[in-house]
């Protein structure tokens, strides 16, 4: 073993991609701070039903070549120009929340959602697969409304990327409350990996 005298707490922060960033991005801070590993991992499991994320998809053909949706689907959506909107639930899952028509509007619930369900506390991730202008008119349109807002972009890595397809737009930051299904029993391993 390299490192004999370290010591790691696993959280399933129950995401991926932008909705586990935030996450981490929080617990680093935190750590800057001074917070030590137990309390560091007792407060990112407390605080994984705070965080908010919804993204859209803009190619409907890459969630038909993943086989989440049929070929007929992805036809008809590209035709009718349908953004599907999803989120990570409180159990890991995938899970479409909504259908609009066109991007420009997408992007608006987007802000919108952020508007409804922000403790307007804390930074807010944005996160973009290969659509850096949409990402930086989406943090435009966060700051104009809300003045105090800490805005962070990310691109998303190549294994998320592959799934949602270039032009995923996705907006993480802190909610006002937690999900009533947001504590588990067991949000971190008791026995650390030393």
């Amino acid at each position: 073993m390299r490192y004999p005298k370290r010591k790691i707490l696993c959280v399933d922060t129950r995401s991926a991609s932008i909705k586990e960033g935030f996450l981490v991005y929080e617990a680093a801070r935190r750590k800057a701070e001074g917070m030590g590993l137990e309390a560091l991992a007792d407060w990112a499991a407390g605080q994984i039903a705070r965080v908010r994320c919804r993204f859209l998809v803009d190619d409907l053909n890459t969630l038909k070549r993943g086989g989440r949706i049929s070929p007929a689907t992805a036809l008809m959506g590209t035709t009718l120009q349908i953004k599907p909107l999803l989120t990570i639930n409180g159990n890991g899952r995938l899970e479409l929340v909504g259908k609009i028509r066109g991007r420009r509007r997408a992007i608006d619930s987007l802000l919108d959602y952020y508007a409804r369900n922000s403790g307007q506390e804390g930074p807010v991730l944005i996160g973009h697969g290969d659509c850096r202008p949409d990402a930086d008119g989406l943090a435009q349109q966060v700051k104009a409304r809300f003045p105090g807002a800490r805005v962070l972009i990310a691109p998303v890595g190549p294994v998320i990327g592959a799934h949602t397809g270039p032009g995923m737009l996705s907006i993480a930051f802190w909610g006002a409350e937690q999900e009533p299904d947001g504590k588990w029993a067991h949000p971190w391993h008791a026995d650390a990996i030393e």
